[in-house]
């Protein structure tokens, strides 16, 4: 998983969640959203910019 790329991304803000597990390669949110917990210990949500 690119998770330092995803959460880099998150974290750049312009890019929902959707798109960046998309961009990473998970087909679904929730796969991609217990992928990132494990990694990092939070949600993708939390790593968002407003």
């Amino acid at each position: 998983m690119g998770a330092t790329l995803a959460r880099a991304a998150l974290a750049r803000g312009g890019s929902d969640v959707a798109s960046v597990a998309a961009e990473v390669g998970y087909t679904s949110q929730s796969a991609f959203g217990h992928a990132f917990r494990r990694a990092f210990g939070s949600s993708p949500k939390s790593s968002t910019r407003p």
